[in-house]
């Protein structure tokens, strides 16, 4: 009891500094994905753990392996599963609640990876991306849909599926709604990424296993209104976080990133 007070105690002053220092957003990650474990509660809220002990409660028999994503592949359809079409129609209609687009989920592409078991049923995997001169940049959270379309799901930051609000697409808004005072998209924006070096902007692993999400407002970083974007990574059986990405919304092409060495955000370069 004694750990989860300080723990809650330390939840609230990170909660406290981030709203001092930013504004708008979503739900945010901490600045470093270091000695925390994040999930999701029942009432949908995300909680974040801290290792205070420094201990590393991984094992060899637990180690984690990172999902890299395969080409496109073609799968066979489960028996009377609804064709890729449809399915894809039935996504667009969802709430992209906590999917963490900037947009709606129409507005966005998406990748059929293969055919799971979920709740002993069949479902399509599906990845949501942007793409620009033939280039991919995978957005949001993964999802997954019944093959008889009856229900939906997306990926939590845990690793689980939390349900989608079938026909809840009414109440999103897209991406000039979201963000009305951004002089560029969240396309132009995320792309920008690619002109850098992946280890100077913290991006260890290929751009293609990354998956971004973004706020749904801007965020004021260093007086300046950005798109603030957190990598993530899928592994055997969680997600893992990395440094949030701020990129400037007007049109400046500046991109601020976490310095590990003075522990603030700096101009990338």
């Amino acid at each position: 009891m004694k750990k989860f007070a300080i723990l809650a105690a330390l939840l609230s002053a990170i909660c406290l500094l981030s709203a001092c220092a930013d504004e708008g957003g979503r739900d945010t990650a901490p600045d470093s994905s270091r000695n925390v474990s994040v999930y999701e509660n029942s009432k949908g809220n995300i909680v974040y753990e801290f290792n205070l002990d420094g201990e590393d409660d991984t094992s060899p028999d637990q180690e984690e392996i990172l999902q890299h994503r395969k080409p496109d592949a073609t799968f066979t359809l489960p028996s009377g599963a609804v064709s890729l079409q449809k399915a894809e129609e039935i996504l667009d209609g969802c709430s992209s609640y906590r999917i963490y687009l900037p947009g709606k989920i129409q507005d966005f592409k998406k990748r059929f990876n293969k055919v799971i078991q979920y709740h002993d049923k069949d479902f399509y995997s599906v990845s949501l991306y942007m793409e620009k001169n033939s280039v991919r940049m995978y957005v949001g959270s993964d999802v997954i849909i019944a093959c008889d379309g009856s229900e939906a799901y997306r990926l939590d930051v845990a690793g689980a599926y939390q349900p989608l609000e079938m026909d809840g697409a009414e109440n999103d808004k897209d991406a000039s709604a979201l963000y009305p005072s951004a002089k560029t998209s969240p396309l132009d924006a995320l792309f920008l990424l690619n002109q850098f070096d992946r280890n100077r902007i913290g991006l260890k692993e290929n751009m293609e296993d990354y998956t971004f999400e973004v706020t749904d407002a801007l965020v004021t970083k260093n007086s300046i209104p950005c798109y603030q974007v957190t990598p993530k990574l899928r592994y055997t059986s969680s997600v893992r976080l990395s440094s949030q990405i701020y990129i400037a919304a007007d049109g400046s092409g500046r991109v601020l990133i976490l310095d590990p060495e003075k522990h603030e955000y700096v101009m990338a370069k």
